[in-house]
């Protein structure tokens, strides 16, 4: 049954006047108002209050008190077919490239001891930390927000030898390595820290690639971040994975180094952060 909104509108209503609604606040003569269509009402403007409200009064004159689209009902009893879009999800594994169903549930049970464990450690070691030299404690790690710091911190020094440096030449390549992430640092990480180094190590995939060194940090990364997620952290995760099946589909043989960490990363974010519309499921 189709309802037009006279029908909802109760005909007393319709028949009112304005002052039967509520009272009047401003008292307007009504002889003033006295509909005149040959001069439209904005044609002259109002010069104070009460001529404002009689150029209003006078234009309302001019208007139904009810307005009633006119809709045309068999349209609105038409079938119309549903398009859901769910969006794009992780590419599928080449043939041969994707990991058991047996592999994820051993790598997601380990995973899962691995952050119990971690979490213990965290504690103690931060605890000793700050007890030795609490300054130095807060001198290891960069700031937050200091995205070049991190970036040295992760993956060392980027710029070549300059000339006039004294260092060695392995003192310069030992820079350039970056740091693992090791317990000592993890460890002073609080979960704002963890979330922004996470979106830069994102980004930074996306922009330069994936490498073994960068899956140590994304595994310590994921292994010390807290549930539940934060929808900007899941955003992230659900990125990386995406970002992990499109490296994998590129890889041109099952032996390639990089196989073993992006198809970790993949089954780690499916199936402990219960993203399982990204994992391999055959």
């Amino acid at each position: 049954m189709i309802w037009n909104s006279t029908d909802l509108i109760p005909k007393k209503m319709l028949d009112s006047s304005d002052d039967d609604l509520m009272p009047q606040v401003f008292a307007v003569d009504e002889a003033d108002v006295e509909l005149d269509t040959s001069v439209p009402p904005w044609a002259v403007l109002p010069t104070s209050g009460q001529e404002y409200l009689r150029m209003v009064m006078r234009e309302a004159k001019q208007h139904e008190r009810v307005k009633v689209a006119n809709i045309d009902s068999k349209l609105l009893e038409m079938k119309r077919p549903l398009s859901i879009h769910l969006g794009t999800s992780v590419l599928p594994a080449p043939c041969g490239f994707a990991p058991s169903l047996s592999w994820q549930e051993q790598q997601a049970k380990e995973f899962s001891e691995v952050r119990q464990s971690l979490a213990r450690q965290k504690k103690i070691v931060k605890k000793e930390c700050f007890k030795r030299e609490p300054e130095k404690s807060k001198r290891v790690i960069p700031q937050k927000d200091d995205v070049a710091g991190w970036c040295r911190l992760c993956f060392g020094d980027l710029n070549t030898k300059r000339p006039w440096d004294d260092d060695s030449l392995q003192d310069v390549q030992n820079r350039r390595k970056g740091k693992a992430p090791l317990l000592s640092i993890m460890a002073l990480m609080d979960q704002p820290t963890v979330a922004k180094v996470l979106e830069y190590h994102v980004n930074w995939f996306e922009a330069t690639g994936f490498s073994e060194h960068q899956g140590l940090w994304f595994y310590a990364l994921l292994a010390v971040l807290e549930m539940p997620l934060d929808p900007e952290v899941c955003s992230l995760l659900r990125t990386l994975a995406k970002h992990c099946s499109t490296t994998r589909a590129t890889l041109e043989s099952k032996d390639d180094e990089l196989l073993a960490p992006l198809n970790l990363i993949i089954c780690l974010v499916a199936r402990y952060f219960n993203q399982s519309d990204l994992g391999d499921s055959k």
